[in-house]
């Protein structure tokens, strides 16, 4: 982990090296790193969170100011005695840029989208006759965002982000498999769904910004 961290800040210091000159018209390619903090505001104090993440890698193309943007919001693998985990998620959003002074080292932008989620894990459970018996759990999120966002320009190809991701519909969908033999087959398996508008959750983002 500590070799990709230093090698995507090779990245960044090697394009902010760099010289890069902009028309309103030119398309354009852009790298982010973003450290998200998560916040999901519950029902309850017990169940309100904060969960600070890894650092997750966006790319984004667009032509003069708008631009589209697809973000790998987490990445997750696990394997251990018993149990096997794999999970994932991905944002997609358009930006429309509403400052309009090209001479302003602060721009905002205000985006739209959709994002997904999903996690499967295999591992056993111990049952009260000393059994081990197979589980499977899968999850699927999706949810619908809108996203401000304010930039900083540090050069003309390098810059800050400060962005705050709202979910505004919110889906959820699980389903837990137990393959215990003690237990009728149309009985071992219970699936949960939940959709939700305006469910309060949401994201605030710092991003570092390179653009080629």
């Amino acid at each position: 982990m500590s070799f990709i961290k230093y090698s995507l800040a090779i990245v960044f210091l090697c394009f902010s090296l760099s010289s890069y000159s902009q028309d309103e018209n030119e398309r354009f390619i852009l790298f982010k790193l973003y450290k998200n903090a998560i916040f999901d505001l519950g029902a309850t104090q017990a169940t309100r969170t904060v969960t600070v993440s890894n650092f997750t890698p966006a790319i984004a193309w667009g032509k003069g100011s708008n631009y589209h943007e697809i973000q790998i919001t987490s990445l997750n693998f696990q394997s251990r005695a018993q149990s096997f985990l794999y999970s994932g998620g991905a944002e997609y959003t358009y930006n429309h840029r509403f400052s309009d002074d090209e001479d302003s080292k602060f721009h905002f932008f205000f985006g739209g989208g959709f994002g997904m989620g999903f996690s499967t894990k295999n591992s056993s459970i111990e049952t009260a006759n000393s059994l081990f018996v197979p589980t499977i759990g899968k999850f699927i999120n999706l949810n619908l965002v809108a996203i401000p966002r304010v930039t900083y320009e540090i050069r003309r190809n390098v810059n800050l982000e400060l962005s705050l991701s709202y979910n505004f519909l919110d889906y959820e969908n699980s389903k837990q498999t137990a393959e215990d033999p003690s237990v009728p087959v149309n009985a071992r398996t219970n699936v949960y769904n939940e959709l939700q508008f305006f469910p309060g959750k949401f994201s605030l983002r710092v991003a570092g910004i390179v653009r080629f």
